[in-house]
């Protein structure tokens, strides 16, 4: 479920009710990588919030903080279709965009395997990329350039709401490009060989099984 609006607050729900059950042996929530106070991103400081809500609630807790998705790029599809560009505000800063198979491989494991339990299970892809770097991955895919154009924050906001974004993601979303742009992403972690027993997927992959989406 999102971080903010009124899935958080079915989130701190859940929370609540969880503190009041009694035998509860784990309460397992999808989180997000670098879930902190001080972070530029929304979604980073709003989970930071309800893991404190966890943690004064008493609840036993596990958090899986994948970084951001690959499948994240299949929202640009549409532009990357019709212009062979992307647009946004990160065109500096790195992440290893996670797989979300291999979030689903990892919560498996955690749901199943109580010495995972307690902890906040951060989940990485095998290498960090910006997003002109994962566009040379997708233009590699197609055997066509696709390039990454920088806009402004607000001009980002105005175009992701005239596709259908909601005003409240579209604000998210671009606090998440100043979160790559500040370096906070650029991290890798050996979490999904640990938990799944296999390597985490590459965006080479993600692009290659996705590709006709963007053609």
């Amino acid at each position: 479920m999102g971080s903010v609006g009124l899935q958080a607050s079915l989130q701190r729900i859940v929370i609540q009710a969880a503190a009041a059950t009694r035998g509860l042996r784990q309460l397992v929530r999808l989180s997000v990588l670098n879930a902190g106070p001080d972070s530029l991103g929304i979604n980073q400081r709003a989970h930071w919030s309800l893991d404190f809500a966890a943690q004064v609630a008493g609840v036993p807790y596990t958090t899986i903080r994948p970084a951001i998705f690959s499948a994240s790029v299949l929202t640009g599809a549409p532009e990357i279709k019709a212009s062979r560009t992307w647009t946004g505000l990160a065109s500096t800063g790195r992440v290893a965009l996670s797989d979300h198979r291999d979030t689903a491989d990892a919560a498996v494991r955690v749901l199943t395997e109580p010495s995972t339990w307690g902890l906040h299970q951060d989940l990485t892809g095998p290498r960090q990329v910006s997003w002109p770097e994962a566009l040379q991955a997708l233009s590699a895919e197609l055997g066509e350039t696709v390039t990454f154009r920088t806009t402004s924050a607000i001009e980002l906001i105005q175009r992701l709401t005239k596709a259908g974004v909601t005003p409240g993601d579209a604000e998210l979303l671009v606090t998440r490009e100043w979160s790559i742009i500040a370096g906070e992403n650029e991290r890798t972690t050996s979490t999904v060989r640990e938990l799944t027993g296999h390597e985490p997927r590459t965006i080479e992959e993600f692009f290659h099984e996705n590709c006709e989406r963007f053609r």
